[in-house]
């Protein structure tokens, strides 16, 4: 639970009055020691009153506490810190550590609005796969001689095959792109479950369908 005093240390330093937000965000700390952004309102309003060594030391213990792209802002107060010292060097590692996660955070907020839609075509994507596979060999049948068809029991093997395997390496792919950090939540392997495994299997079939057609062509006429 966030301490009501961080909200008013907020207000506080936004209104530069930075001694009564400190005294607030001490309060907080006291009250909960491990309330990242306490540590780093305050470090910011070190940073206001021109404390830039206190600022860097409580952006540190903000970061060290909650070291992810939720936090990312931490790492441009830290290099606003870093750079009114005179240390331009740390203060470019840290705007560059700052855009990396800004970008991770887009990202993963534009995973979470596509995932929706895309599970559900994920969770269609078996039964259209079935639907493709029976309509490529119907219509193999029905353009190439008897000679030349492919047995039916052959084909299935081969889709079923070629299928399973793209769908095991979506399903690793999804998990592993989806629960990549540590920010990810418990849930994140649904991607492979879900989303890229199903329609892994449904490009398959429709790729070994379309070689199917390609490769094996009606006998020329004489």
């Amino acid at each position: 639970m966030t301490p009501p005093l961080f909200y008013r240390g907020n207000a506080y330093k936004d209104k530069k009055q930075f001694d009564l937000a400190i005294s607030d965000y001490n309060e907080a700390i006291k009250l909960s020691p491990s309330f990242t952004y306490a540590y780093r309102g305050r470090g910011e309003a070190y940073q206001g009153k021109g404390e830039y060594r206190r600022a860097v030391e409580d952006v540190d213990e903000s970061i060290k506490l909650y070291p992810s792209y939720y936090n990312a802002e931490a790492y441009y107060d830290r290099g606003l810190a870093f750079r009114a010292l005179g240390d331009q060097e740390r203060a470019d590692e840290d705007f560059a550590r700052f855009k990396q996660l800004a970008a991770e955070r887009r990202n993963n907020r534009l995973a979470n609005q596509l995932f929706p839609p895309l599970m559900i075509f994920g969770l269609m994507s078996p039964f259209l796969a079935l639907v493709a596979g029976i309509a490529f060999y119907a219509f193999h049948s029905g353009r190439v001689e008897p000679e030349r068809r492919v047995p039916a029991v052959a084909y299935a093997l081969i889709m079923a095959v070629c299928g399973a395997v793209a769908g095991f390496l979506g399903w690793a792919f999804g998990i592993r792109e989806a629960c990549f950090s540590s920010d990810s939540s418990n849930l994140c392997g649904l991607w492979g479950f879900f989303v890229t495994g199903p329609i892994s299997l449904l490009l398959a079939i429709l790729l070994v369908g379309s070689a199917l057609h390609v490769l094996i062509r009606p006998a020329a006429k004489s």
